[in-house]
């Protein structure tokens, strides 16, 4: 398995040591606190702190472009650099963390399959709680050849149309520019995180809570918001008859599976009318969301930023904290299954953090499945969807512990290895039962 990312931590808050690959689809189970979120908030602000970067240094070389204004390398990356850091801080007190943590990540680039370092995090050696970041020279110095270029043109600028359209020119070339090595470096979709906690957005308005304190929160809801619009009519009336004919036959396909199994996780069809949310079980009868049950306000924006993802073919690198929470064993499963497809997508990376075993039996169902499905692919399609078929090359699965992780995939079976899901820790209900059994006299006559 090539890793698409890869990232190394030190000393950061419950973490001691992680090497960790990261591939199109990448799980993490272990215990509460023992750091699984850390580890996937590191790769969320590895990713997107560089975005931020980017996106803030072309943005200030756009705006003097318009403005007919020179600016200087070094204006551009500190105040870009500037955007970057106050990303970790909104994440982040640097001041509870370790005073020698760091925090490396690397990337694949596509035509060499080499890897190299992209971002490089540490507390800075010379002023007392502030944070370093350090960027790929390569991707530095893409800026650094823009800027010279966009700033050659007004050496000799003038007002004539030739000049307006060469500016117009640079700056589609920058984006492009800069667009092509993101690419390149397998760092191109964007990131969206979905946290625990997700049945607090089902909340009336008039009742909700700030979501400002916390940033995942408060970046998710934003999200939902936004994406509600998209939700004035029921998945089935999307995918009616006439609107199938908007969509190429594969995207049909997988959007009508992911109906389905949406159905069978809410019991019903989610609707964002302009005035309330609602779950309907039939055309008449619904229940308003904040009424629903526990689980179903728990998954349910999981459910639409998969339909929505895949309707609208985005390539993104998605985070989901916890997509068990509150759910029946079997509910998992479908939960499991969707989060699958979505994976299966082109462009598309998944990573989940779980306390479930019962994810991981799912997911090693998917992959048995395509295992099994190269030699007996008609027999195995009656029992599993080949659109959900995992291959186990995609994956990777770590047991998050004692500061570290284990990799828990066997490559030579195809599968995340039984035992270590048997070897989970029992429930402490059933320990004490155990105990009590062996305690009772009763027994002692057999």
């Amino acid at each position: 398995m090539t890793p698409k990312q890869r990232i190394e931590i030190r000393n950061f808050g419950p973490i001691k040591k992680v090497d960790l690959d990261i591939s199109d689809y990448t799980l993490f189970i272990g215990p509460n606190a023992s750091g699984k979120s850390t580890i996937a908030k590191l790769v969320y602000l590895c990713r997107t702190a560089m975005i931020a970067f980017g996106n803030h240094a072309g943005d200030v070389l756009l705006k003097n472009l318009d403005n007919e204004t020179k600016i200087s390398s070094d204006t551009i990356f500190n105040e870009s650099m500037s955007e970057a850091v106050s990303l970790f801080n909104d994440i982040w007190d640097i001041e509870v963390l370790q005073d020698d943590f760091e925090v490396h990540f690397y990337s694949t680039i596509q035509s060499t399959a080499e890897e190299q370092k992209i971002v490089s995090i540490q507390k800075s050696p010379n002023t007392k709680n502030k944070i370093e970041i350090k960027f790929n020279d390569d991707f530095m110095n893409q800026i650094v050849e823009i800027e010279k270029q966009v700033n050659s043109f007004y050496d000799n600028f003038n007002q004539d149309q030739q000049d307006q359209n060469s500016i117009k020119f640079a700056q589609f070339r920058f984006t492009m520019r800069i667009g092509s090595w993101f690419q390149k470096n397998n760092l191109a979709n964007g990131v969206l995180f979905i946290p625990a906690g997700r049945q607090a957005f089902t909340i009336p308005k008039d009742e909700r809570p700030a979501f400002s304190q916390d940033f995942f929160m408060k970046n998710f809801y934003e999200y939902t918001v936004e994406q509600k619009k998209s939700f004035r009519e029921p998945i089935s009336q999307k995918l009616s008859d006439k609107k199938k004919e908007d969509f190429p036959p594969k995207r049909v396909e997988c959007l009508e599976l992911v109906q389905d199994l949406t159905s069978k996780i809410l019991k019903g069809e989610y609707v964002s009318p302009r005035d309330d949310e609602r779950i309907y079980f039939d055309k008449e009868h619904y229940v308003k969301l904040y009424e629903a049950s526990s689980g179903q306000q728990e998954a349910l924006w999981i459910l639409n930023s998969i339909y929505s993802s895949i309707e609208q073919r985005q390539e993104r690198f998605t985070i989901i904290e916890e997509p068990e929470a509150h759910l029946y064993p079997e509910t998992q499963k479908a939960t499991t299954e969707l989060i699958s497809l979505l994976a299966n997508q082109p462009g598309n990376q998944v990573m989940i953090t779980t306390h479930s075993p019962y994810i991981l039996t799912a997911l090693n169902n998917l992959l048995y499945a395509h295992k099994i499905g190269k030699t007996k692919p008609d027999e195995v399609a009656e029992v599993i969807d080949p659109l959900l078929w995992v291959d186990i090359s995609h994956v990777a699965a770590y047991k998050v512990e004692n500061g570290g992780i284990r990799d828990i995939v066997d490559r030579e079976l195809g599968m995340i290895i039984p035992e270590e899901i048997d070897a989970l820790p029992k429930d402490p209900i059933v320990e004490d039962y155990e105990k009590l059994f062996a305690l009772d006299d009763c027994n002692d006559a057999d």
